[in-house]
């Protein structure tokens, strides 16, 4: 006799409890926010070797200069004949030895670069995007200038045009004009561009102006030609242009040069015959001198300082033409060498070498490698 079959109900599988769940949520969570640094590290490993990349072609574009005229570029200067054709800065100038021509041929160099055409013919809204280091945000507060008085006109506003790779002008140990060799110094006020003096400390009366001494010691300054043999420090030991990407206030676009202040309204008088009038001078643009540690000193107000000082007086510490360099990187700053080459500076070096390295003839090879 067969025996019946025997019906078996299969057995269910309990359903994850509410205290399971949690827990796997809390795993993936942790290994999310232990795989996140990783990714933001690598995006950031990205954005740096861009930023090099990007600071050594301002740096071929300024030895292509070098290499058809015999010297290297000003910081600032006229490259025309035109009555007002100063002050452009040195993107600007080096536009023809760009990759990319058509930005040269949006300028018009016989007029200056805060007068129209120039304030009207696109150039205020022109990106050159290898001027821009990519871990600062696209848009920035920025000054577009609308002439055709100068910087008077100015107008604050929000965007990409800024350059963040700025002519390293040299270095200053005082903010003391005229400086003492090989630390030479001007702008003072009134304007004495290329005033020396041999004793030190100098005069009571040469008293750095109000928007900063100008060095004279680097390899691009004001109305500069330094040929490759006036570096005597050797071109890969000094800088040439360096990283200005930091948060330190509204700044113009890359054509910018110098803005005049004290002297002639139409801003008639060229670099370096700036200006005769008492209290006549300039601060300028896209370029800045060694005077500070990097990332330290900014022009921006400081909503903390009720003070409202500036300079060594106050927390706001930096003139216009003293603006410190700096970056968004987490460590380093990146630096373009006279001789095209790059790389990056740490922001904890100190500040004797930042000088020595900026200037051309100090007699002092300053090692970033000890």
């Amino acid at each position: 006799m067969m025996k019946p079959a025997i019906r078996t109900t299969g057995t269910k599988r309990p359903a994850f409890t509410l205290v399971e769940l949690l827990v796997v949520i809390a795993i993936i969570g942790i290994l999310i926010a232990l795989l996140l640094p990783a990714v933001q590290a690598a995006r950031e490993a990205a954005r740096r070797s861009q930023c090099l990349n990007s600071i050594r072609q301002l740096g071929l574009a300024c030895l292509n200069y070098e290499s058809t005229k015999k010297h290297y570029p000003a910081s600032v200067a006229n490259e025309s004949d035109g009555r007002y054709a100063s002050p452009f800065g040195y993107i600007a100038i080096c536009t023809p030895y760009m990759e990319d021509k058509t930005y040269h041929d949006l300028i018009d160099f016989t007029v200056r670069w805060d007068f129209p055409p120039n304030t009207t013919n696109g150039v205020p809204d022109t990106v050159i995007p290898f001027t821009k280091c990519p871990t600062q945000d696209y848009t920035e507060p920025t000054i577009v200038f609308t002439g055709p008085s100068g910087p008077a006109t100015g107008t604050p506003g929000v965007g990409p045009q800024r350059a963040h790779y700025y002519a390293v002008m040299g270095a200053k140990l005082l903010d003391t004009c005229p400086g003492i060799a090989p630390w030479e110094v001007t702008g003072c006020g009134p304007f004495d561009f290329g005033a020396k003096t041999t004793t030190y400390p100098p005069p009571a009366n040469t008293n750095a102006s109000a928007r900063g001494g100008i060095a004279l010691n680097g390899i691009m300054y004001p109305a500069s030609k330094v040929k490759v043999s006036q570096v005597s420090d050797g071109t890969s030991k000094t800088f040439l242009i360096g990283e200005c990407s930091w948060d330190f206030g509204p700044a113009p676009g890359w054509y910018a040069g110098a803005a005049f202040f004290g002297g002639p309204s139409d801003g008639m008088a060229y670099i370096p015959y700036q200006s005769s009038d008492a209290g006549g001078g300039y601060w300028v643009y896209n370029q800045a001198q060694i005077f500070w540690r990097l990332n330290e000193a900014t022009y921006t107000p400081d909503p903390m300082d009720s003070s409202g000082k500036t300079g060594l007086g106050g927390t706001i510490r930096s003139k216009h033409s003293d603006l410190s360099f700096g970056s968004k990187h987490p460590a380093s700053v990146s630096f373009c060498f006279g001789d095209g080459s790059a790389r990056f500076i740490s922001k904890n070096t100190d500040l004797i070498t930042l000088q020595r390295l900026a200037n051309r003839h100090d007699g002092q090879q300053a090692s970033l490698d000890q």
